[in-house]
């Protein structure tokens, strides 16, 4: 049997995609990697041994998967959200408690989420004097 890789590329493009938007949406956010995409897709062999078959997949996956940095980044955002939401004051110490990161890796991240905290609090402030 002769696989048409570029028919498998477009069917697991879509079914990659489809899932990244559920992965995002989860309350509870998890590491996006190739190896959680693959584990769920059931396709992991194919992405470990024919990824470079598959270019737009491949191109896909590298846009979407998370280093461990922007993964506690993506996690905290979240965090400093439900915050916001239930208008509880934002301190970093105890986004970082809440997210688990530790000091020397929360120290490389700090400043990401210092500019979240001020985009977030400028929307909110432009939606107040607009609105």
């Amino acid at each position: 049997m002769v696989v048409d890789w570029s028919k498998r590329d477009d069917e697991y493009y879509e079914k990659v995609k489809q899932l990244y938007k559920e992965l995002i949406a989860l309350e509870k956010p998890i590491r996006i990697t190739n190896s959680l995409i693959g584990k769920r897709l059931g396709i992991l062999a194919n992405l470990d041994k024919h990824i470079d078959k598959i270019p737009r997949t491949k191109r896909l996956l590298s846009d979407i998967k998370e280093s461990t940095q922007q993964f506690q980044i993506r996690r905290c955002c979240k965090i400093i959200d439900r915050l916001l939401r239930e208008q509880e004051p934002i301190e970093l110490w105890k986004v970082q408690r809440i997210g688990a990161v530790k000091s020397h890796h929360f120290h490389e991240i700090k400043s990401d989420l210092e500019a979240y905290i001020r985009m977030k609090r400028e929307v909110k402030n432009y939606e107040q004097t607009t609105g």
